[in-house]
């Protein structure tokens, strides 16, 4: 009897101490598991940041390429504009000295 006796008291004890690392290991647990979430929802913030960063730094670049782009098809235009012009110039003297020079030159008229 007394050994069932000592065994049982032995049991619950150890039961009992064995209870009690359970509930703290699972009150650890839950304290981790919410640090673990807060860790986690910091890091996706971070992450949501560093990408938005990302997209405006590669949104600024694509406008400077466009910008660049721009620059350089109003400076083929102008350059080109500027080749007609001068063409065109030099069409119009050479069609007005082609007229002076059948026409000849008419007489002063006027008072005398």
């Amino acid at each position: 009897q007394t050994g069932k006796a000592e065994w049982q008291e032995k049991f619950d004890r150890e039961y009992g101490e064995r209870n009690d690392m359970l509930s703290k290991l699972r009150e650890e647990r839950g304290v981790v598991l919410g640090r673990l979430r807060e860790l986690l929802a910091r890091q996706q913030e971070e992450d949501d940041k560093i990408k938005k960063e990302q997209d405006e730094s590669r949104w600024w670049v694509e406008i400077e390429k466009q910008r660049a782009l721009q620059e350089k098809n109003s400076v083929e235009a102008i350059l080109t504009l500027q080749l007609e012009g001068r063409a065109y110039m030099e069409r119009m003297r050479e069609r007005m000295a082609g007229k002076r020079g059948k026409k000849g030159k008419k007489g002063k008229k006027g008072k005398k």
